[in-house]
């Protein structure tokens, strides 16, 4: 009864939230800066006890480095963020988000810190330390986190983690002068948890190829694994190996295809088995691509979908005997409802509780253990009639909801030239509320989010009370057709569209490799916007995945229009690659009504040996972005439509295109582990903007100069305390008004489990290129954060004194702020 009263709680709740979606009622707001960075976060199970940790974001990113190189408490990740990203127009930026299944991987939060010196960072927080590889994600919106947990939960010392990297073994089962491939391999149960790669060495002026099987954390573990093989390869021997082999072994990697012996000598697979295990006789392990695996997980469940449970069932059989790949868990959960289906009850119940001893808090496990029960009620009642089986399908539908509330108090205060009196410029109270809403079914996907808040002005002479709806939709996937539908305020960053909007996206998986997507709606330039009808448009676009292996491809036309005429009308493609060292991304805008590139980007990324990463990225674009509203740029006008009084509908074109600049930004950076506990990355860019003409009663703005920026960052850990991170940033700018060294150290205490304190301070030295005068500026700040289980509290206070030398005076200032709020997860 308290079961069913919940769930009915729940539709409602995700029934309100759906009308509020579709009548715009705007009544929260999201952080009291601009927007949100994280669009959310995804644990899933992958093989051998992995968790992968997917972190999608609102807008165009680039991975730079992390640190610490490959084990922690806590991991951050050095980004580049975009001119789309939220944090580009509110300086500083903070977002936190909590994943579902986050506890499956040990994560307690991501958060993000933004644009400070040094640049923006993503922070992991486990609960224990584990290990963990990162990769970008191959659309450039997306950071990729695999977890491979320690052996045990306590937390390590820092020499005790020094000593785990270090101590890495392999066994080295063969060396030949000769390539070797496949075939020439006996494939034994060790290989299925473990790798197999070639490493090359030279000797004496000969290159030998070694035959490898990697990794193990200690001497004892690899002779043991030695010990179970020796009798397959009798000339094999354990050696200690270089963290950096990793990298060698992903590239090298080869799957045993010779018949196959178990690793105690037995050629019969497990008793009562419905499939062979990898390292039982008669099976074959031949390499599988990413392709591969996609392709043979569509042809199955298109295979389930018309009823052929028999071709399912091979399909996902054939999925399930290759380890170490993200299909895994889904494939054992549908090959065992495959064979509920098929009737095959003994079958069923074995293959859902091989899925439960594998994926005990897997994502589906819940789902699992009903059907389970299911099946072992029904073996009970015997007499049970049909319409049972819908309803126990009915129940397998789940609701899940979490969300979090936070509340905090901004103050900020001035003092001008050693002016007695201060200046309250900020005095603001912010609720905040972030919540999802999530049906999950056999067939149908449904769920509602909600994020915004509500920013309670307290100065007689402040902007005033301020309602932000950053996210605000339903949205309902049917993953039997390959539909989805998205409804409501939603921010989307490829396909043309690139930003917040209300309105709708439709998509349809046409297969494997082609998505059709259709977007349509209202284009919102800030939360705070309520729905704008005169604004609005249209779109669509082809995404194709996986050409080729490693190549994406996006096709899009976009029209938006402005109160009756033409806004934007653009085409475009972008075109991605990725693989486990290298991603490239290629982008071009063109308006066809403009006949200009609004937009040409491109990045890449790579990384080598050592963890040893380069990163470069040219990006050209119109600031601000090509439209025809771009003419109210400095008119006393509120709309569009004022302007079409007094000009013709060219002559909008005309101040559009006058008031539109041009960016050119280029950039190289370099980032490298050393000494096991610190990091350095260095990076320079080049940025140039173009000047805008007079007209239209708005006065011409000047080209920039080529202005150039020089960053260092080295990053140390368990230097004061077990578990801290300690930051030294150096920066360099040579701008067109300013030059500016500045020099940052930011330090993380964990001082306990619960309770972490951050001091930080900033020093400039700010030299005018066009007058003679020096800025000094000292900038010191303290936070500091306790967590009390799923509630955490947070105090962030700082200060900033400036003195300006002057030709006969000085002129000083200073200011301080405080924060002081609450986070409550549920």
């Amino acid at each position: 009864m308290a079961d069913s009263k919940l769930t009915r709680a729940r539709v409602a709740l995700t029934m309100i939230l759906a009308e509020l979606a579709i009548l715009w009622v705007p009544a929260v707001h999201a952080q009291a800066t601009t927007g949100r960075m994280f669009d959310q976060a995804i644990v899933s199970a992958a093989g051998s006890g992995q968790q992968i940790i997917r972190i999608i974001f609102t807008c165009k990113i680039q991975y730079l480095s992390h640190f610490p190189a490959d084990s922690g408490d806590t991991l951050r990740i050095q980004l580049t963020s975009f001119p789309d990203c939220p944090d580009r127009d509110g300086g500083v930026h903070s977002d936190l988000i909590r994943p579902e299944n986050g506890k499956n991987a040990a994560l307690v939060d991501i958060s993000y810190e933004g644009p400070r010196l040094g640049g923006p960072q993503v922070v992991l927080r486990f609960s224990r330390e584990v290990n963990y590889s990162i990769e970008p994600g191959g659309d450039f919106r997306s950071l990729v986190v695999r977890v491979m947990s320690l052996p045990n939960s306590r937390f390590l010392s820092p020499s005790d983690t020094v000593a785990r990297r270090a101590e890495l073994y392999a066994i080295n089962l063969e060396s030949s002068r000769d390539p070797v491939t496949a075939e020439q391999i006996t494939f034994v149960d060790a290989f299925s948890e473990h790798q197999v790669y070639v490493s090359e060495a030279e000797l004496d002026g000969e290159r030998w190829q070694r035959l490898r099987l990697g990794f193990y954390d200690s001497e004892d573990e690899a002779r043991d694994a030695l010990d179970s093989i020796i009798e397959f390869f009798p000339r094999a021997w354990v050696t200690r190996v270089d963290p950096g082999e990793r990298a060698v072994a992903e590239e090298t990697e080869i799957r045993p295809t010779a018949r196959l012996a178990s690793g105690n000598g037995s050629e019969e697979a497990a008793e009562g088995s419905s499939r062979p295990k990898p390292g039982s006789a008669g099976t074959e392990f031949r390499p599988a691509s990413e392709a591969d695996l996609q392709q043979w997980m569509g042809e199955a469940r298109a295979a389930f979908t018309a009823g052929d449970y028999r071709r399912a069932v091979q399909l996902y059989t054939k999925v399930l005997r290759y380890p170490d790949h993200p299909y895994r868990a889904d494939a054992q959960e549908w090959l065992a409802l495959t064979r509920e289906r098929a009737g095959q009850t003994a079958h069923a119940k074995a293959e859902y509780q091989r899925y439960l001893e594998t994926y005990p808090d897997g994502e589906g496990a819940e789902r699992v253990r009903q059907r389970l029960n299911g099946l072992l009620t029904a073996a009970r009642t015997p007499n049970a009639p049909r319409g049972d089986d819908a309803r126990t399908r009915r129940r397998t539908a789940q609701w899940d909801s979490f969300g979090s509330l936070n509340q905090y108090y901004y103050r900020t205060v001035n003092s001008i030239d050693d002016n007695e009196d201060t200046i309250v410029t900020q005095s603001s109270f912010a609720s905040n509320m972030d919540l999802l809403v999530r049906r999950r079914g056999e067939r149908f996907e449904f769920a509602s989010r909600m994020n915004g808040g509500y920013m309670y002005d307290m100065l007689d002479d402040g902007p005033g009370n301020r309602s932000r709806v950053n996210t605000l939709y339903v949205e309902a996937m049917d993953q039997q057709l390959g539909f989805f539908g998205r409804l409501g305020r939603q921010t989307r960053n490829t396909g043309g569209v690139f930003g917040r909007f209300d309105g709708a996206h439709i998509a349809y998986d046409a297969n494997d490799t082609v998505t059709l997507n259709l977007v349509a709606g209202y284009p919102v330039y800030s939360s705070e916007d309520t729905l704008d009808a005169e604004q609005r448009f249209v779109g669509t676009s082809v995404d194709l995945h996986s050409l080729a292996d490693r190549w994406d491809l996006v096709g899009y036309a976009i029209q938006r229009e402005i109160d009756g005429i033409t806004d934007r009308q653009a085409v475009g493609m972008e075109v991605r690659y990725f693989d486990s060292h290298r991603s490239l991304l290629a982008l071009v805008d063109h308006d066809i009504s403009y006949s200009r590139f609004n937009n040409i980007q491109l990045l890449g990324n790579w990384r080598f040996e050592h963890l040893f990463t380069v990163n470069a990225s040219y990006d050209y674009r119109r600031t601000p972005s090509l439209s025809t509203r771009n003419a109210m740029i400095g008119q006393q006008v509120s709309g569009l439509d004022e302007l079409m009084e007094i000009y013709s509908e060219d002559e909008l074109r005309d101040l559009a295109e006058d008031r539109t600049g041009t960016s050119e930004v280029y950039s190289l950076g370099l980032s490298r582990p050393l000494f096991q506990r610190f990091q350095a990355s260095a990076d320079i860019s080049m940025m140039q903007l173009s000047g805008t003409p007079e007209s239209g009663g708005v006065a011409a703005v000047p080209d920039s100069d080529n202005e150039f920026y020089y960053n260092f960052q080295l990053i140390g850990s368990g230097l004061l305390l077990e578990g801290d991170v300690n930051m030294l940033s150096l920066r360099y700018s040579d701008a067109t008004n300013y030059n500016t060294a500045s020099i940052l150290f930011n330090t993380r205490l964990p001082v306990t489990r619960t309770f972490r304190i951050n001091p930080r301070i900033r020093f400039d030295r700010r030299v005018g290129q066009n007058n003679d005068t020096t800025r000094w500026i000292t900038a010191p700040a303290l936070r500091i954060e306790y967590r009390l289980g799923m509630h955490r509290f947070e105090f962030e206070g700082g200060g900033q004194w400036s003195t300006m030398e002057l030709t006969d005076d000085t002129d000083d200032n200073y200011s301080y702020y405080f924060n002081l709020g609450y986070r409550a997860d549920f």
